[in-house]
């Protein structure tokens, strides 16, 4: 199999290299006989506030010239995120990819994460998209969400049935085309890979400016009580956004912390 990396870094620079090695080592190693392209992107998304002192870009423009990744989109003109996402898909097609997975800059995979990634959707060939389980650590970096974050991850690009990867029709999902019909990845079969075969880190919701951040951003796309975080002026910190909750008639998450 020949899998795209949609790697996305952008304010993040603290984060980069640690996110983007594993995949890089993958891409080097061929690991289980598959190819990996990689595929990333740097750049500000619109209506999220981003430190004019960061060095995302640069970093990821690094990893390019030393040949370490196959393309990169690293600009200061903001995108909205479908479209950034969508400008990688496009390049990842054009290479002819079978399947793509997106990879955040604050996720942090192993080595043998990615070989059973590998070896999954190998083995499911009629499975058209993924879901993995992300391992959300919130607030200081040790607590953590007990039940695992599971957003779409993994696309195949072309169906058994004819239809195509086209574009991103929210953040983490696709929809398809067959040139007379579309619809969203939803449509299509589907697996969750569970926190017990692959549970990976994720440095997601931290009491710190880009947590703050993400609040403000997700706030201006879907209204104040649509984040599941907010932010605390006083404290300096995040809590869970009650309002959400109650909102979507669900408890609040149960976590846990690291000794």
């Amino acid at each position: 199999m020949k899998l795209g990396v949609i790697f996305c870094g952008f304010n993040t620079a603290q984060y980069i290299s640690n996110s983007l090695q594993p995949w890089v080592q993958a891409r080097e190693k061929q690991i289980g006989g598959n190819q990996i392209v990689i595929s990333a992107v740097s750049v500000p998304f619109i209506r999220f506030p981003a430190s004019r002192t960061d060095d995302s870009g640069e970093i990821i423009r690094d990893y390019f010239l030393n040949g370490f990744i196959d393309q990169i989109t690293v600009h200061d003109n903001p995108l909205e995120e479908v479209v950034a996402r969508g400008n990688a898909l496009n390049y990842l097609k054009s290479v002819n990819c079978d399947a793509v997975i997106q990879v955040d800059s604050d996720e942090f995979y192993t080595l043998e994460q990615i070989e059973k990634i590998l070896q999954i959707v190998n083995a499911n060939p009629y499975i058209v998209w993924f879901r993995l389980s992300l391992k959300n650590y919130i607030f200081d970096g040790k607590t953590y969400l007990e039940e695992p974050f599971q957003p779409p991850r993994i696309h195949r690009i072309k169906t058994i049935d004819g239809f195509e990867a086209a574009g991103f029709w929210d953040d983490n999902s696709v929809f398809y085309t067959n040139g007379k019909n579309t619809y969203q990845d939803r449509s299509f079969p589907t697996k969750t890979i569970h926190k017990n075969i692959v549970w990976v880190k994720h440095l997601t919701w931290l009491n710190d400016e880009r947590g703050r951040d993400k609040v403000n951003y997700q706030k201006s796309r879907w209204g104040n009580d649509l984040c599941s975080y907010e932010w605390d002026d006083e404290r300096k910190e995040l809590k869970f956004n009650e309002a959400y909750y109650k909102r979507m008639g669900i408890p609040l998450p149960q976590i846990a912390k690291e000794s």
